[in-house]
């Protein structure tokens, strides 16, 4: 499954000038794979905010902090916090239930 999510991430990088849309189903069905793979979280949060989906990205970023709190309990890393707060989306809940 890693071979798989490294190559969808690697083609949906490579298609979201092209094909935005596309993108997105790749970046969704390698975390489906994946759902820890926070790289490939922060690719999907920046590119459904990039679109002007404002709601799309707030899904992704809850997901995300949901998947990694119940993943090792740890919450989003920093990098993935400041993009959160770049794009103006509320702070993570560590430890705290959606």
């Amino acid at each position: 499954s890693r071979r798989f999510v490294m190559a969808a991430s690697q083609l949906a990088e490579r298609i979201e000038p092209l094909d935005s849309a596309a993108a997105i189903r790749l970046y969704e069905h390698a975390l489906d794979v994946e759902p820890l793979a926070e790289s490939l979280s922060r690719r999907l949060i920046r590119l459904h905010a990039n679109r002007g989906e404002r709601a799309e990205a707030l899904r992704a970023w809850r997901a995300c902090c949901a998947m990694l709190r119940g993943g090792g309990g740890l919450g989003p890393s920093p990098e993935t916090r400041a993009l959160a707060a770049q794009l103006g989306l509320p702070p993570a809940e560590d430890g705290a239930a959606d």
